[in-house]
């Protein structure tokens, strides 16, 4: 474990990542509200990483995917899972009878990028 996340701490100094203080769970029409702008002032793209038990830290994933220049992430959004290959889903049955499940994780949200003014 120590080890991990020691990888971790050396990845995100060689990686530039997007700041986790920057990825908000209000919508896009809220963040834009609270500070006084409208919404046509930003061109919206969706960001959506998933990754399974072994492929890293999720987090990680998905701020490395934002794109660099957005001001902000919003409806950010965190779902984790499993799924059992005998069976199609994961159960109690299929976890008792020693079968292999994969763990799923998904994360997705709408970057704010602000358009340049013509």
């Amino acid at each position: 474990m120590k080890r991990q996340a020691k990888r971790r701490e050396e990845k995100q100094k060689t990686i530039k990542l997007f700041p986790i203080e920057r990825i908000l769970t209000c919508s896009p029409s809220d963040y834009c509200a609270s500070h006084g702008r409208n919404l046509r002032d930003y061109e919206l793209k969706g960001v959506t990483v998933e990754a399974r038990n072994y492929e890293g830290w999720l987090g990680d994933n998905f701020r490395f995917n934002v794109p660099l220049n957005a001001e902000v992430v919003t409806d950010f959004r965190f779902s984790y899972g499993g799924v059992g290959w005998a069976y199609g889903f994961a159960s109690t049955e299929v976890l008792g009878r020693g079968r292999h499940t994969d763990l799923r994780s998904m994360a997705s949200g709408t970057a704010l990028i602000r358009r340049k003014k013509k």
